[in-house]
């Protein structure tokens, strides 16, 4: 099942809509046309809850809603700053990323312990005068990665989490860099870099062990290119999603003079070692 927004046309505003990928059906999740076309929606860590971020009130910008219930969904908390959910980690942390109009971007997160969503009070992880966004916590709960300007372009970075103790630089500084993501085993961190339509998808294999000190990724090498959608990196808006096998890829692909489409991108490991044999 994938959970994704849709726009209305001529809007920036659409809804949540739930697919069968099995099947090929889908049908609306919500309904009133308040979630902002660069949201994402994030499943609980056993997939009976999804939660999006909504304008409609002025108090509250993220909800919560059972699967397959559809509706408003519960409210949690709101301040009237803009958010962006990024993750829901498997020990129950809710990342988003918060447009602060004095910070700017800042990544925060909300710990839900269990199904518990009453009185639940915001951390924030990084904010201060540089950007920060996409906060994806590892299936393992022990790092966070994320993107940040702070020098100057969008790059992606790790630290552990929850403590921020230390901070390595993953990407290379080659274009735009955004959207990361663990495999759902925690084996590879991917991320897309580039510039203009076509991207690449990068992929940094996991260091096992891991050495006290030095990065807990090894460099990061490229998968396939593809015309994947983007936004501004600052926002943190992800257009694509990852298979649980980590065998396929599902993307929201811009075509020319075209509305944005899915494409699920199959055997790119193939693709990367014929490229190799090269």
């Amino acid at each position: 099942m994938a959970a994704v927004v849709r726009r209305q046309a001529g809007l920036n505003y659409g809804d949540v809509w739930l697919r069968d990928m099995d099947r090929g059906l889908e049908d609306p999740f919500t309904f009133d046309g308040t979630i902002d076309e660069h949201n994402n929606v994030v499943w609980s860590p056993d997939g009976s809850r999804i939660a999006f971020s909504s304008t409609a009130s002025e108090s509250v910008e993220l909800y919560i809603s059972d699967v397959p219930a559809s509706g408003p969904g519960e409210p949690i908390f709101g301040n009237g700053n803009p958010k962006v959910l990024t993750d829901w980690s498997r020990d129950g942390y809710l990342l988003y990323t918060e447009i602060d109009p004095e910070t700017g971007s800042d990544l925060w997160y909300l710990p839900l312990a269990g199904n518990a969503t009453g009185d639940v009070q915001p951390v924030a992880f990084l904010r201060n005068e540089w950007d920060e966004s996409f906060g994806q916590i590892a299936p393992n709960g022990q790092w966070i990665a994320y993107v940040s300007n702070e020098t100057g372009s969008y790059e992606v970075y790790v630290q552990p989490f929850p403590s921020g103790a230390a901070k390595w630089r993953i990407s290379t500084g080659t274009g735009t860099t955004q959207q990361p993501r663990w495999s759902r085993d925690g084996s590879e961190l991917f991320y897309v870099t580039g510039a203009g339509g076509m991207l690449t998808m990068m992929a940094a294999p996991m260091r096992i062990p891991a050495s006290p000190g030095s990065s807990p990724l090894l460099p990061p090498r490229p998968l396939y290119e593809a015309r994947i959608n983007h936004a501004h990196p600052r926002v943190g808006t992800f257009f694509y999603s990852v298979s649980n096998d980590g065998e396929r890829f599902l993307i929201n692909q811009i075509e020319a003079a075209t509305e944005p489409v899915i494409n699920v991108v199959v055997n790119w490991e193939r693709a990367l070692t014929v490229s190799q044999e090269r």
